[in-house]
């Protein structure tokens, strides 16, 4: 059934059909699935084996153990597998069955499920479950799904994948070394989920569609989630979901992801937001964040908004573009750790500022922007260099109005000669003064307890 290189090992293979599977849409094929996969013998090197599932429409009430050494392979779209009446997992990689209860199968050999159409599952099981040490999924259109597949193992591959509607379309739990490329989803609630120690992790041309919730969901109170790549993914939206909370929308402890040359386009509120959970480290390098459809059919946001920091978050941003956007471009909580924005340009957006809370004491850098960026509400650090043109706003307490310097810099350290004495309202009551740091070309804004508020714009 396979040709393999000369001197290569070559599997053996054996078609559902010789084990009594209809493929009708009517009969459960479900016990004939398992007596093809061997699913309740001990595991040994000889059930390496190719699965063959013909043409035709399989009935999967239960649940299909794929052993380790298997590959199950259909006919593509041909083979339909019809899991509309699960109540558990449909597929689980790397499994068998020890006196009717799931085992995983000892030793290394790699498991493989491809070329399916499937449609349904169990509303809170997969249609494909694994904790496999070394497995590859390609190839699949699942539609309907409650998860499409949910991945507890390592050393996998997922690629080529379509997950037209689901509860949940991938979801990482306990995993790690997992390679994610070509998948497409459509009305997903969630596209992706991460869920503890999902770590080690590469997501690659992928696109995310018409997400109800969120594109990527780190869950609630979650941790050990690190080293996870975004890369040349695209975020989509057509019909503005009132239950959307972002692309990413991010409720973990410690999360570090990086997101590199992604799109996120039409979308209402924030496209990227630290909701809850603490510490997380987002990265985005040469991203675009536009709020305007991709499509004229397409219905338009008027309330597309950049990224909302949270408690203890870092968050860094090179040469990302953000255009069109009804609000800030980027919101700074109050307990955020650090931002940096550096190169990139904003352009014809509403608010095109990075909104700090009054309260807040934490750095923010930013520098080299095209076009306006403007800095409100808290006490900050930014560099500013040759050239860079600044305007300072100082919001008094007590209906004492506003003071208001501008100025443009000349020298490398900051706002080259500009030390403002405090404005006559605060004098004793704490200081509000503009200097030069010692080094790295910053300014310093320190308010005092009369200040309301703090707008440091600069442009170039």
């Amino acid at each position: 059934m396979q040709k393999t290189p000369a001197g290569a090992p070559c599997m053996t293979g054996r078609s559902v059909r010789d084990f009594g599977a209809k493929g009708d849409g009517v009969t459960d094929d479900t016990d004939a699935f398992n007596r093809a996969t061997q699913a309740s013998a001990p595991w040994s090197p000889a059930l390496a084996e190719l699965i063959y599932v013909p043409a035709g429409r399989y009935r999967i009430d239960g649940t299909v153990c794929v052993r380790k050494g298997q590959h199950l392979h259909g006919d593509g779209e041909p083979t339909v597998i019809d899991a509309t009446r699960a109540q558990g997992h449909t597929f689980v990689l790397g499994s068998g069955l020890v006196a009717g209860r799931l085992r995983e199968d000892p030793g290394g050999a790699p498991v493989q499920v491809s070329d399916l159409q499937t449609l349904g599952s169990a509303p809170t099981q997969a249609l494909i479950f694994t904790e496999a040490q070394g497995f590859a999924i390609r190839r699949l259109f699942l539609s309907a799904v409650g998860t499409g597949i949910h991945v507890r193992g390592a050393d996998g591959m997922i690629a080529d994948i379509v997950v037209d509607q689901a509860l949940n379309g991938i979801v990482f739990d306990q995993c790690q070394n997992i390679n994610v490329s070509n998948v497409i989803t459509y009305l997903a609630n969630y596209a992706v989920t991460f869920k503890a120690g999902a770590r080690d992790i590469t997501i690659s041309a992928a696109q995310f569609c018409y997400s109800r919730y969120a594109g990527l969901l780190l869950m609630d109170g979650a941790t050990g989630i690190v080293n996870v790549r975004v890369s040349a993914c695209s975020f989509t939206m057509n019909q503005q979901f009132e239950t959307f909370v972002g692309y990413v929308h991010c409720r973990a402890n410690g999360a570090e992801m990086a997101f590199d040359n992604c799109s996120f386009r039409n979308w209402p509120g924030f496209a990227i937001d630290q909701a809850a959970g603490q510490g997380a480290r987002l990265s985005f390098a040469n991203c675009q964040f536009d709020g305007r459809p991709t499509s004229p059919l397409y219905n338009g946001a008027d309330t597309s908004k950049g990224i909302a920091t949270g408690v203890s978050g870092r968050f860094h941003l090179v040469e990302c573009e953000f255009r069109h956007l009804y609000g800030e471009i980027i919101n700074a909580g109050r307990d955020l750790a650090a931002l940096s924005l550096v190169g990139g340009a904003v352009e014809d957006c509403a608010l095109p500022l990075v909104r700090a809370a009054p309260e807040g004491v934490f750095p923010i850098s930013v520098r080299d922007v095209a076009g306006l960026a403007t800095v409100s509400g808290a006490t900050a650090t930014l560099p500013s260099w040759p050239g860079v043109h600044w305007e300072l706003a100082l919001r008094l307490k007590g209906g004492n109005g506003e003071r208001r310097w501008r100025g443009t810099v000349s020298g490398g350290n900051g706002i080259a000669g500009a030390f403002l004495p405090s404005p006559a309202s605060t004098q004793g009551s704490g200081a509000v003064r503009l200097r030069e740091a010692a080094r790295g070309g910053a300014t310093v804004i320190d308010a005092g307890a009369n200040i309301v508020g703090i707008d440091l714009r600069t442009s170039i």
